[in-house]
């Protein structure tokens, strides 16, 4: 019984191969494979933290949830200022147009680094004059609280919440402080001088 299974298999490969013999051979067309892009390894020669202390922004990002709501000190170049479309800062009369977005800019660990993919600084002081931020390209320390919501923005990976912007070349502080700390500090002000300024209530004469 063996053997005629054997033979029957043998005379159907032999029949399909005499069959497929007599076709013309046409040429495939060449496969064509869509890669995505090769990853850029860059980042990870990045380190957590420089030799002088300070944060990258990778390594940042990778102690999420020890460094969140924490007091930090990053290191990273400017990658993009926030500037207002001209079209919104002075808007036409009679027409409705969308107001400017708080002050920010971005951090990134290369000069390369996406906007999409840098980190937000926010909430730095613009009053009584706006500060003249670094180019794009310079070097920085910011320090300030690492979170995921401030002053109108949100970032599930973090942000930072404004203290201090220092360039690192020449160790010159360009901005200092915070500017809801300052509106809450200026609120407190006028509120204890509008109570210093109270008269008593005069009695009622009987």
């Amino acid at each position: 019984m063996r053997k005629v299974v054997t033979s029957a298999l043998v005379g159907a490969v032999a029949i399909l191969t005499l069959s497929g013999s007599g076709r013309s051979q046409q040429e495939l067309p060449p496969i064509k494979v869509d890669l995505p892009p090769q990853p850029s390894w860059a980042q990870s020669n990045i380190p957590e933290k420089y030799p002088d202390g300070k944060w990258s922004v990778r390594g940042l990002r990778k102690k999420l949830k020890a460094n969140l709501n924490q007091e930090v000190d990053v290191k990273g170049i400017i990658v993009d200022i926030y500037q207002c479309p001209p079209e919104q800062v002075k808007c036409p009369k009679g027409k409705v147009c969308k107001p400017c977005d708080q002050p920010h800019y971005f951090i990134g660990d290369s000069k390369d680094t996406k906007k999409e993919r840098a980190l937000v600084v926010c909430n730095y002081p613009v009053k009584p004059k706006p500060p003249v931020l670094p180019a794009v390209g310079t070097e920085v320390v910011v320090s300030g609280t690492f979170t995921r919501e401030a002053g109108g923005f949100a970032a599930s990976d973090g942000l930072l919440d404004h203290k201090k912007t220092v360039t690192t070349a020449d160790g010159k502080e360009i901005v200092i402080g915070n500017a809801l700390t300052a509106i809450e500090d200026e609120l407190i002000k006028r509120v204890k001088a509008g109570e210093e300024g109270e008269k008593a209530p005069k009695k009622k004469s009987k």
